[in-house]
This record gives structure tokens, sequence and C-alpha cells, in this order.
């Protein structure tokens, strides 16, 4: 516990993925349910907001001490928080007011607001329906239908359709900070780069020529594999991602934040899990 603990002025946060996946041995399956009554996902939005507001402080007081570091936050204010209050049907006025304290605390950071977004958001959910897949969207209703939301709105993957049009741009015009909003409807992800480097005032970095062994690789105890042909990563779930050379050695997967590295015969995952088992840091996958 020592070890995967984050301790904050009054809580203490435990990442219960690290402890299904990493820790199940060492603490057991008893004490792991017990760990996951505390799931802050099932608790009272009042209570959510005040252990929220805490993280968001003990973040605050972290980067303060590093004035040099740039931290990039993606969807942490328009995704989660979001989601947490609508789930539970509460109101705009009641989002912006916790808005509103999360910015108090980080305003001293100096954040910057970065926002992409498509005009129509019917296409936005086509294009999540197209990426992730329809039975992805019904395991989303599958998971939260209980939640207060759901209960006056379609069953299925229509209700979460539904839940996917809410007030982020009315939040964005409303947030104190610099910011800029791109419309990424038709694709041109060079022109955005360009953009979103004038606006920080960046210069681009040429990414290096390499190309990420072909190959079927396997990890035996979580029985799954990965497929790489042509810089194209086929994943455990069947999903197509892109390969983008970070090194000679070292690929970003297209769209999430996970890196693959490669050593040999072997593939090293990096970057930051994303819920999927097989995104887990550290984890190793051998060709076969």
């Amino acid at each position: 516990m020592e070890r995967i603990r984050i301790k904050r002025k009054t809580t203490v946060g435990i990442d219960l993925l690290e402890v299904e996946w990493n820790g199940l041995e060492e603490i057991g399956q008893k004490e792991y349910e017990e760990l996951s009554k505390y799931n802050v996902w099932n608790f009272s939005l009042e209570r959510y907001i005040e252990l929220a507001l805490e993280k968001w402080q003990h973040f605050a007081d972290i980067q303060a001490r590093r004035p040099d570091e740039i931290i990039l936050l993606d969807s942490s204010i328009f995704q989660f928080q979001i989601y947490s209050f609508l789930l539970a049907n509460a109101t705009f006025t009641q989002i912006r007011h916790f808005l509103k304290a999360v910015f108090q605390r980080i305003e001293a950071l100096q954040p910057t607001l970065l926002y992409l977004y498509r005009d129509n958001v019917e296409d936005t959910i086509g294009f999540l329906e197209k990426v992730r897949g329809s039975a992805f969207l019904h395991s989303i209703w599958l998971r939260d239908r209980h939640r207060p939301y759901y209960q006056t709105r379609p069953a299925g993957a229509e209700g979460y359709k539904d839940f996917l049009r809410s007030w982020a741009m009315k939040l964005f015009e409303w947030t104190p900070f610099p910011k800029k909003a791109i419309d990424i409807t038709d694709g041109d992800w060079k022109g955005y780069t360009d953009e979103m480097l004038t606006f920080f005032n960046l210069d681009d970095v040429e990414s290096p020529e390499a190309t990420f062994p072909n190959g079927t690789y396997r990890n035996d105890k979580l029985q799954q594999q990965l497929l790489v042909r042509d810089n194209i990563l086929l994943t455990p779930h069947g999903a197509h991602k892109k390969l983008l050379p970070k090194s000679e050695h070292e690929f970003y997967i297209s769209d999430i934040p996970v890196t693959l590295g490669w050593t040999g015969d072997s593939i090293i995952i990096g970057g930051e899990p994303i819920c999927e088992r097989w995104t887990t840091w550290g984890t190793v996958f051998d060709k076969i």
C-alpha cells in the first residue's frame, strides 16, 4: 500500500486498476474488494466534488514547486468532470460552479485551454462509433444505465449518444484562461498542428524516419497479442492504430497516450495506461 498510495491533505488515493492488474497477489482478492467499495465512480455527487477539489488542490500544490515543468492534461476538464455531473442529472449551473472552484485552484499555474471539437456534434458521435464500435457505446450504457441521467432517456447506445450532446462549448466560452478552439471536422491535422504551434509559440520538431518491425507479439499472461504491419498496430480488440516514430526504437500510437518500444524481439509498453490492461506501463509482448 505504501508503494501505490497517494497521500493528500485529508484523503489517500489508490489506483484500483493498478491494484487489480499488478497487485492482487500482494494485497489479496478480499482486500481488493474492500478497497473497491471506495471507488469514486460510485460516490454521490457531493462527495465526488469534495474529493475532486482536494485532488486538484494537491496537483496545484505539487506543480507550484516545479515552475519549469509543463503538464499536459488530456480531457481532464470537459470529459470526466462533465460525465460525473451529467450522470447525476446535475444542472449547467452546478457544473460551472464546480469548474470555477477548479480554476481558482490552478490559476496560479497559468493554465491554457486547447479545445478540439467538431461543429456538428453528430459528426463527433459518428466518428466515435466508427473508431470504437457500437459495442463500446452499448457497454458504456450497460455500465451506467442505473444512474439518474438514463432514467428518462433511450436504452442502449442511443442513450449514450444522447449523453454526448453536452455543454462543452458553453463551458469553453466561459473559461477565463487563454484558450483556443479548433474545429477538426475536415481532418487537416497538419493545419491543426500548425495552428497549435503558433498559438503556443512553439517550433515544430521533425519526426525521425523509422519503421516498427512487422510481426505478431504476444503476452502469455494476458492471453493477448499485438499485430504490427507497415507501422499499423492491430490491438487485442481489433482496432487499427497508426504508429508514429518518436525515435528509432520507440513509437507513439496515433490517438492514445501509449508508446511501443522495442528491443530485440520484444515490445515494451510505455506512456500512460488507458483502462485496457494491455496498455499497462512496462507490459512486455514477445515476438512469435
